[in-house]
């Protein structure tokens, strides 16, 4: 069962269907080849009994007393005679006579032997005086099928006659035959619960890697093709669905810029106010530093007002070959004041060259990736860029030694308005995802092995 739950639909439907199957052909080819087998036994052996009665009308076991060991005597001749001219009538095999003892009387032909008599020897004990029995079918070094029938004359002396029982080799190249059959079942199943699973596999992939991306936020993604029946249904709701969240989507976007707006204006004003009583003051240092206090609350007000207008705008995207080295030095010289500040070793380990993606978007994603890992790290940290190839994708990592992230935050870190700073906005690394689903890429975040934690950008293309 924990087999069953690890492998994908179409292989569950595939297994079962072809288990099922493999079970009612066996079964159903072994019940065919016994019933069979059970009715011409039962037919040969009711024939063999008739057969052994009706030949022992022709023995009159009087003279069997008389019967030595020696070949040539009269009574021997005589019943020796008898069987012969029967075996011949009746078309058998064999006719012989033989005491309780299993010693052989007389015979028709030669095969008979008192040590295979033996083997029966409960079935022929059995048997009451004037009644008739049968042996289990065997078969020759030859491979020719046998069956004996027995008649008990009186209390001491047997007729047994040999009968061919070649339908038996005939019934079971019959079982071969059905397993043959089965097989080709099996084949036929295999293939037809192949197109059964992929009918009904297929459709739901697709429509679960829809659904993924319409939850990842991208409103854009092109509902599958070739969907037809119920499938399609489905398919008409989830894009439906996707309408509706683009549109909810479209309209708090709207809403936020529309905000921000507001607020930006009048905070442009109260910047301009300030810097003016700031020229206009007489020398204060205290009313000095609160003015400045203001003018700097006010920038960073406006600096978060410009992240709500990057989150919620559309992105427009111009992919172009990106050098990943020359952008990596770009950014490093960017932060050159924090590295030097905190000592920081940066490397940058470049084995792609360039990357296909917007350069300014990727320089945006980038950029924040490295300021919040040199925020992270202490001094004589260390922080790569690291650019490779990993199961046929482009991965553009970022990599730090600091404290890594919890893992309980793990899920919620890439989440708008989701920050662990005392004074973050909680949407950078909201925005870097949206410029990485934009570009058809995603991100992700996990901890190393050591310390720290690795931002991984992969795209495909």
């Amino acid at each position: 069962m924990k087999l069953l739950k690890n492998i994908s639909l179409k292989h569950k439907i595939l297994f079962v269907f072809t288990t099922i199957t493999i079970l009612l052909v066996a079964i159903m080819a072994r019940v065919s080849y016994e019933s069979v087998k059970e009715n011409y036994l039962g037919q040969a052996e009711a024939h063999v009994k008739r057969l052994s009665s009706y030949m022992a009308t022709a023995i009159d076991p009087a003279y069997l007393g008389f019967v030595s060991g020696d070949s040539s005597g009269q009574a021997f001749k005589m019943y020796r005679t008898i069987l012969k001219n029967e075996v011949e009538k009746s078309g058998l095999e064999n006719a012989f006579l033989f005491d309780r003892q299993f010693k052989l009387v007389a015979m028709a032909g030669p095969g008979i032997s008192s040590a295979q008599l033996g083997l029966n020897q409960t079935e022929i004990l059995s048997i009451a005086p004037g009644e008739s029995g049968v042996s289990f079918p065997f078969h020759d070094d030859a491979g020719r099928w046998f069956i004996w029938g027995f008649y008990r004359l009186n209390d001491f002396y047997f007729l047994g006659i040999e009968e061919n029982a070649s339908r038996l080799e005939t019934l079971n190249q019959l079982s071969r035959t059905f397993w043959g059959i089965g097989l080709a079942g099996v084949v036929l199943t295999l293939i037809s619960g192949w197109f059964i699973a992929r009918s009904i596999a297929e459709p739901v992939e697709k429509l679960v890697g829809y659904s993924r991306q319409i939850g990842s936020g991208d409103f854009n993604a092109q509902p599958p093709e070739k969907i037809n029946g119920e499938f399609a249904i489905l398919k008409n709701s989830m894009r439906q669905m996707q309408n509706d969240l683009a549109g909810q989507n479209q309209e708090r976007e709207q809403m936020l810029a529309q905000i921000a707006h507001e607020i930006r204006n009048p905070l442009g004003g109260i910047e301009l106010l300030a810097g003016l009583v700031k020229e206009n003051l007489k020398s204060d240092e205290a009313s000095e530093l609160h003015l400045k206090k203001i003018i700097d609350e006010v920038n960073g007000l406006k600096g978060q007002l410009s992240l709500f207008l990057d989150f919620s705008k559309p992105q427009s995207v111009h992919k172009k070959m990106v050098d990943l080295g020359q952008l990596s030095r770009e950014i490093k010289i960017n932060f050159t004041t924090e590295i030097e500040q905190k000592k920081i070793d940066f490397k940058i380990q470049n084995q792609l060259g360039s990357v296909f993606f917007d350069a300014g978007h990727l320089k945006q994603i980038l950029n924040n990736l490295v300021a919040n890992s040199i925020e992270a790290v202490g001094n004589n940290g260390q922080i790569s860029i690291l650019a490779n190839r990993q199961d046929g994708a482009v991965c553009v990592q970022v990599k730090d030694d600091g404290p890594g992230i919890g893992k309980s935050k793990l899920k919620d870190i890439f989440n708008p308005f989701y920050t662990t700073k005392a004074n973050g906005t909680g949407l950078g690394l909201a925005i870097c995802k949206k410029l990485c689903r934009a570009n058809n890429a995603e991100i992700f975040v996990e901890n190393n092995a050591g310390k720290g934690c690795t931002f991984t950008l992969r795209c495909c293309w």
